[in-house]
């Protein structure tokens, strides 16, 4: 991603307080701007549903998707 100096400093300081949050706590990041639900439709609904289908495991309901 585009950003320079800056950019780069910000996610640094991103990610270094973001590792402090509880192991079942999950951060992916993505390649992509802040419109990133167009232009990487895909790479973003994956860890949705990952993380809808887990839920639905947990609570018994199947991995039926409606």
């Amino acid at each position: 991603m585009p950003g320079g100096k800056l950019m780069d400093a910000f996610r640094r300081g991103v990610r270094r307080d973001l590792a402090g949050l509880p192991a079942q706590i999950e951060v992916r990041e993505l390649d992509a701007s802040h419109n990133m639900v167009a232009e990487q439709p895909t790479a973003l609904a994956a860890p949705i549903n990952e993380f809808s289908d887990g839920a639905r495991t947990r609570a018994g309901w199947g991995h039926e998707r409606t």
